[in-house]
C-alpha cells in the first residue's frame, strides 16, 4: 500500500446501499459496458463467465489515470458529487502524468499514461515497451509494436474505452454499476506524500461468480482513490482483489501527477524514427461502376432466399489506404476451358460494361473460375459482376479464397449462398441477390490468400453462367 496505508484501514464509517437493481435497466448497462475494451490494466484476470467484473476491476484505475469530463449519474453515499469535483478539476489541468504498478506474485508491471486535455490527446508506456497514441479529436491511433519495431497507424474505433468517444464513458457506468451492485463507500482523511488528502473507499463483495486471477477466485475487490483536499485533483489510488479468506491476490497501485508539458508526439517517448509504418487508417475504395443498363431493381419471381433491394446506392466500402484492385491484368483459368462466348481473360481485363462483347459465357450447371494475383495479399473486398444488362439471380455463388492453385491449402470460403448444399461445397448462409451494374461487393476482412475462386450453378434465365468482371481488392502482405 502507500504510505498512509495505516489510515487506509481506519475506516470510519461505512453507508451500504439498498438500492434495488432495475433488470430492464441493468441489462442495458451491462450491454453498454460490455461493448468497452480496457486495454492493458487488468491482462491478468481471467473470467470465467460474465465480462463486467472485469470492467469495473479497472474503471476506477481509468478515472485516475485518464478522467473523464461526463457528468456522473446516480448517488454512491455522496461520492458521485466529490468524483464530478475531481474531474473537473483535472480537466483544467494541461497534462496529467500516471504512473501504474501491478503487483501479482512477486512480479511488478509498470504502465504510464500522459493525457493533453486541450487536444484529447492520450499517450502510453506499457510494461513490455509498448508505446501508442491515442488522438481523440482526430479518431487516429498510433501503436508502436516493441519486438517487433513496427508502427502501426489506424482509426479509432466508435465506443469502448478506447474508442472516438472514450475513454469518457466508462465513468459513468462504473459509477451506475456500483450503485446498482449495492457497493459500499467510505470517506476519511488521509496523507499522501506531505498533502492532506481525501481517502475515498470503495469496496465490492463478489460471490463465486466466476471472476479469478489466476486459479484463484475473486470474492472482494476494494477501490482506494485520494484527492487532494485543496486542489480537488487526484493524487493516488489502489485497487486490491481479495480471496475468500481476505488475502490479496493482485493489487495496482496508481500515482497522478499535472505537469505543465508532456511528450509531443509518439517518438518524444522513444519510438525509433526508424520504425516501419504500417498505415491501417481506413478510406473509401474507389470503385468505378459501369453504366446501368435497367432502372430499379426488378425482383425476379420463384426465387427463394432473395435479399431485398437497398433501394439507393450501396454504401461506400473503408479499407486500408492503399487497397487497391490487385486482380487487373492477373491470369484467370476455369472449369470450362473453351467458353461459348468470349474468352477467360476477359474477366480481369477492366471492363464492367454489360454490352456485347464485354462478357464471358460458361458452360451449363456447376462452372468455376479461379485468379491468380500471382502474390499473396491482404483481401479486403471483392467485387463480381457476372452480367447486369437483366435483372438476374445466379445460383449456388460461392467465393472462395486459398493458398494453392488446387484450393487444397488455407481454403476460407468468404460467401456461399448455396442454402442446399447441391453443389457439395457446404451449406451457404447468404442470400440470393439480383444482379446490378454495382455488382455483388463480397467483405474478405483481410483474409490473407493468393488464389481467388469464384462457383455458380446457372442463373434464373438460362443454365448457363457468365462473369463480366471480378475484382479483388488488396493490399501486399507486410513482410
Amino acid at each position: 500500500m502507500f504510505e498512509n496505508e495505516d489510515d487506509f484501514k481506519n475506516i470510519v464509517d461505512r453507508l451500504n446501499i439498498d438500492t434495488k437493481p432495475n433488470p430492464a435497466h441493468r441489462e442495458k448497462l451491462r450491454q453498454r459496458m460490455l461493448s468497452m475494451s480496457i486495454g492493458s490494466f487488468t491482462t491478468r484476470i481471467t473470467i470465467m463467465k460474465g465480462p463486467i467484473p472485469k470492467l469495473v476491476a479497472a474503471a476506477v484505475i481509468i478515472i485516475v489515470a485518464i478522467g473523464s469530463i461526463h457528468k456522473f449519474v446516480g448517488s454512491l453515499d455522496g461520492t458521485t458529487v466529490a468524483f464530478a469535483q475531481m474531474k473537473e478539476a483535472m480537466q483544467k489541468m494541461p497534462w496529467m502524468h500516471a504512473i501504474s504498478r501491478e503487483y501479482y506474485k512477486g512480479t511488478e508491471r509498470i504502465n504510464q499514461h500522459w493525457q493533453h486535455f486541450p487536444s484529447k490527446k492520450l499517450f502510453e508506456i506499457t510494461s513490455d515497451g509498448s508505446i501508442s497514441h491515442h488522438d481523440y479529436g482526430t479518431g487516429k491511433k498510433m501503436y508502436f509494436y516493441a519486438t517487433e519495431g513496427t508502427l502501426t497507424i489506424s482509426d479509432l474505433k466508435k465506443g469502448g474505452f478506447y474508442g472516438s468517444g472514450s475513454p469518457h464513458n466508462l465513468i459513468d457506468a462504473f459509477v451506475q454499476y456500483m450503485v446498482e451492485e449495492n457497493a459500499s463507500t467510505v470517506q476519511h482523511p488521509g496523507k499522501f506524500n506531505d498533502l492532506d488528502v481525501k481517502v475515498y473507499e470503495i469496496e465490492k463483495i463478489r460471490p463465486d461468480d466466476g471472476m479469478s486471477i489466476g486459479s484463484t477466485v475473486v470474492a472482494k475487490i476494494k477501490y482506494y482513490l485520494m484527492a487532494d483536499t485543496k486542489t480537488k485533483l487526484m493524487v493516488a489510488a489502489t485497487v486490491e482483489y481479495l480471496d475468500k479468506s481476505n488475502n490479496v491476490i493482485s493489487y495496482t497501485k496508481t500515482e497522478v501527477d499535472y505537469p505543465e508539458t508532456g511528450p509531443e508526439d509518439i517518438y518524444a517517448l522513444g519510438v525509433p524514427h526508424t520504425a516501419k509504418i504500417i498505415d491501417k487508417t481506413l478510406v473509401a475504395i474507389d470503385i468505378k461502376l459501369p453504366r446501368p443498363m435497367f432502372h430499379g431493381t426488378p425482383q425476379p419471381t420463384r426465387v427463394s432466399n432473395l435479399e431485398k433491394p437497398l433501394g439507393r446506392a450501396r454504401d461506400p466500402f473503408l479499407a486500408p489506404v492503399g487497397t487497391k484492385n490487385v486482380a487487373l491484368g492477373k491470369p484467370v483459368s476455369s472449369s470450362d476451358e473453351e467458353p461459348i462466348i468470349g474468352e477467360i481473360k476477359m474477366i480481369t481485363d477492366g471492363d464492367k460494361e454489360a454490352t456485347d462483347g464485354s462478357y464471358v459465357e460458361l458452360g451449363p450447371l456447376l462452372q468455376h473460375i479461379t485468379i491468380d494475383l500471382q502474390a499473396v495479399y491482404e483481401i479486403y473486398a471483392i467485387v463480381v459482376w457476372h452480367y447486369h444488362k437483366q435483372a438476374r439471380v445466379y445460383y449456388d455463388v460461392v467465393v472462395q479464397v486459398a493458398d494453392d492453385p488446387d484450393f487444397t491449402t488455407n481454403v476460407k470460403t468468404l460467401f456461399n449462398n448455396d442454402i442446399d448444399n447441391t453443389s457439395g461445397l457446404g451449406v451457404g448462409q447468404h442470400k440470393h441477390y439480383v444482379e446490378t451494374n454495382e455488382g455483388k461487393l463480397i467483405d474478405a476482412k483481410g483474409m490473407r490468400a493468393r488464389y481467388v475462386r469464384l462457383y455458380s450453378k446457372g442463373n434464373s434465365s438460362d443454365d448457363l453462367n457468365h462473369y463480366i468482371e471480378v475484382e479483388v481488392y488488396g493490399k501486399p502482405v507486410e513482410q
